[in-house]
């Protein structure tokens, strides 16, 4: 299926018609797309911090391992466009964006694209 315009449609290749999808969404777009504002910042996207489900979203994707290699961890203000990120953070901090969101169906556009094979099955798993 091909994601149209707006994320509330979806056009069948197979059949030609329209798949009406109900309930919250998030996309995750294969380019990626970072704001220039803390890593915590960037994870949460406006959303109230829960420190808990902050905590397990950061383990799920092993951001900890890397926030550990900033001065100040996920306080750390990402460079415009992302520039002190590798393509494999990025990829982890938009994971994490979408997870902590908690939404009903989650569209992924070739996530795993810029990551090995053992990342991207980490990632998913």
């Amino acid at each position: 299926m091909v994601v149209v315009s707006r994320l509330g449609s979806l056009w069948s290749l197979a059949s030609n018609g329209i798949v009406k999808i109900r309930g919250t969404k998030v996309y995750v777009p294969h380019t990626m797309w970072i704001q220039t504002e803390k890593i915590e910042d960037n994870i949460l996207f406006g959303k109230m911090m829960d420190i808990c489900k902050y905590e397990n979203v950061l383990e799920a994707y092993a951001l900890n391992k890397y926030l550990q290699l900033f001065s100040h961890g996920d306080q750390t203000k990402i460079g415009e466009m992302g520039i002190n990120l590798s393509g494999g953070q990025k990829q982890r901090i938009q994971f994490a964006r979408s997870i902590y969101r908690d939404v009903d169906i989650y569209l992924l556009d070739d996530p795993f694209s810029v990551v090995d094979a053992h990342t991207g099955t980490q990632l998913f798993n």
